[in-house]
């Protein structure tokens, strides 16, 4: 079946359509048994492994993506995601910036981060270090290792994490 891009563009521009520029389309209300995950990474080519991974996964969780700290907090603000996955070093607002907005704001407190960076651990500190409930791995991206956090969120639910407490 085709579907005209005149009618596509016509959904778009209707102001009742629920709608936020995300990743490559439309975003839709997602239904609150599906597992939404944002993953902020400025490497394009990356992003798209991302996409392409996560969507193997067996909870087939809704991906969104942004290029930025800045990006992603936008994003934050129009549909809060279960699990947050970014990399630190980032043009424009980088992880570290972006987690400091995040740790301040109350609406984020049960979403679970994990960082995956390149940096070293000396590094990560040197620039202020990270919130104790962030789970910080190394790249090449440990896709099983991210699955089974989002596995967890499923099965147990969300946890508070504001002041690095857990449940």
């Amino acid at each position: 079946r085709r579907i005209l891009r005149e009618c596509v563009l016509r959904l778009l521009a209707n102001p009742r359509t629920p709608q936020a520029v995300v990743g490559r389309g439309l975003s839709l209300p997602v239904p609150a048994n599906v597992l939404k995950i944002l993953v902020v990474e400025d490497d394009d080519l990356l992003r798209r492994m991302y996409e392409i991974r996560l969507a193997t996964w067996k909870c087939r969780p809704i991906v969104r993506t942004a290029a930025n700290g800045f990006d992603a907090l936008v994003r934050i603000g129009m549909e809060l995601p279960d699990l947050l996955i970014t990399d630190l070093a980032m043009p424009n607002m980088d992880g570290f910036e972006m987690l400091r907005s995040l740790v301040r704001l109350a609406e984020c407190s049960a979403m679970r981060i994990a960082v995956v960076t390149g940096l070293e651990p000396a590094e990560i500190e040197r620039a202020g270090g990270l919130p104790p409930s962030v789970r910080v791995f190394g790249k090449p991206v440990p896709f099983a290792a991210l699955e089974e956090i989002a596995e967890s969120i499923l099965e147990t639910g969300p946890r508070f994490v504001a002041g690095g407490s857990q449940a």
